[in-house]
C-alpha cells in the first residue's frame, strides 16, 4: 500500500479516506473525522480492542483496489483520457503492450496517480 498515493486518489475521485478516532475515551464507538461515519468495535478483553467493524481504507495496489479505482474512473468518465495520456509518448508499435501493462494491478494505481497529478483533475 502506498498511503500518499492511495489517499490522494481516493480523495480526488470523491471518496472518503477514513481517519478514525474514538468518540469517548474508553468507549467502543469511533467516528471518521472527515465524513462523520460512525462504527463500533468489539472488545473481547477489557480495555483492548480486538476487532473493529469499521471499513479500512482500500489498498489500491490489490485487485479489489484496481476494481474500485476503475469503477471510479468510469463514473468520472476519465478512463479513456487516462489511456490516451498513457500512450502519448509511446511508439505506436508498442501501444498494445502499453495498454496491457497499464491494466495490471501493480501499474494501474501509480499511472492514475501520475495522470491526475499532471492534469490537475
Amino acid at each position: 500500500m502506498n498511503l500518499e498515493r492511495d489517499k490522494f486518489l481516493i480523495e480526488q475521485l470523491g471518496e472518503c479516506w477514513h481517519e478514525w478516532e474514538q468518540q469517548i475515551p474508553g468507549r467502543n464507538r469511533f467516528t471518521c473525522k472527515i465524513c462523520q461515519a460512525i462504527t463500533m468495535s468489539h472488545n473481547f478483553k477489557l480495555g483492548h480492542m480486538i476487532k473493529a467493524d469499521y471499513p479500512e481504507n482500500i489498498d489500491l495496489s490489490t485487485w479489489q483496489g484496481f476494481g474500485k479505482l476503475k469503477e471510479l474512473l468510469d463514473k468520472k468518465e476519465l478512463l479513456f483520457d487516462l489511456i490516451e495520456w498513457n500512450l502519448e509518448n509511446i511508439d505506436p508499435m508498442f501501444h498494445k503492450i502499453a495498454i496491457i501493462e497499464l491494466f495490471t494491478k501493480e501499474k494501474f494505481a501509480s499511472t492514475v496517480y501520475e495522470f491526475l497529478k499532471n492534469n490537475n483533475n
